[in-house]
């Protein structure tokens, strides 16, 4: 299963937590080509993508990363 994450809102709030893309796609578990792709809307990610970018962020509910697309 996929969503549509809304990636300037990733970018947003990985940068008020102070982390570089490298270290928080390091703390998210993820790749850095992984979160470039997430942060530029390049298409949906799998649900357990946007699971490991809400845990790093310490968003209780990723689906408030999604986009009012991925929402639906």
């Amino acid at each position: 299963m996929y969503v549509e994450l809304d990636g300037s809102r990733v970018r947003t709030m990985r940068g008020g937590r102070g982390f570089n893309g490298a270290t928080f796609a390091r703390r998210a578990g993820l790749s850095p080509k992984t979160l470039r792709r997430v942060e530029r809307n390049q298409g949906p990610v799998r649900v357990s993508t946007a699971r490991k970018i809400g845990a790093a962020l310490d968003v209780d509910d990723p689906r408030s990363l999604c986009s009012v697309a991925g929402r639906a």
